[in-house]
């Protein structure tokens, strides 16, 4: 018995993740298998999965349902990701309290780079921190393409983000 090659495994992996996606487009919005084979094939998640380069394939089916959803939800703006790094301007600051500062995993739904750039340091005023900086910057969905970390809490609210300009802040990790 020979062993299978890296096509075979690929091809057998995308055929199962796209079962499952089918499957659960059918649980969630109740349409027939028609409807969400339509649904889930002319996602842009197809092009990526497809891709035996990228093995976005060894992902478990459930993942690749959240990347898909994440993508709808952000079909007409990017949802952008950052780490931002912030210091109070006082003690006992009333969002981080007695501390000197903090980094947060952010998102939100905007146009470009700059202008979530521009959001994080109206955010950080709104509260009375200092912007010192962001970090890791890119959109939500080439973090998860690349298989980069991203806080659960983020993703959850990925699904939600609807506002333009609306911005998410995962835990503040304080020092």
């Amino acid at each position: 018995m020979t062993q299978p090659n890296h096509h075979q495994i690929a091809t057998y992996l995308t055929d199962y993740a796209l079962s499952e996606l089918v499957k659960y487009v059918m649980e969630d919005t109740g349409c027939d298998i028609e409807q969400a084979m339509d649904k889930v094939y002319n996602s842009p998640l197809m092009d990526i999965l497809q891709d035996e380069e990228g093995e976005l394939y060894v992902q478990s089916p459930a993942y690749l349902y959240e990347l898909m959803n994440i993508q709808v939800a952000s079909k007409y703006k990017d949802i952008w990701f950052g780490c931002l790094h912030v210091k109070t301007r006082s003690r006992n600051n009333e969002l981080l309290g007695d501390v000197e500062g903090a980094y947060v995993q952010t998102i939100a739904k905007v146009h470009s780079k700059d202008e979530f750039i521009s959001l994080l340091k109206e955010y950080a005023l709104s509260f009375n921190l200092e912007y010192v900086g962001s970090e890791d910057i890119s959109t939500l969905q080439y973090r998860l393409w690349n298989q980069l970390p991203v806080a659960e809490a983020l993703l959850e609210e990925a699904r939600s983000l609807q506002d333009y300009g609306h911005i998410c802040f995962s835990t503040f990790h304080t020092y």
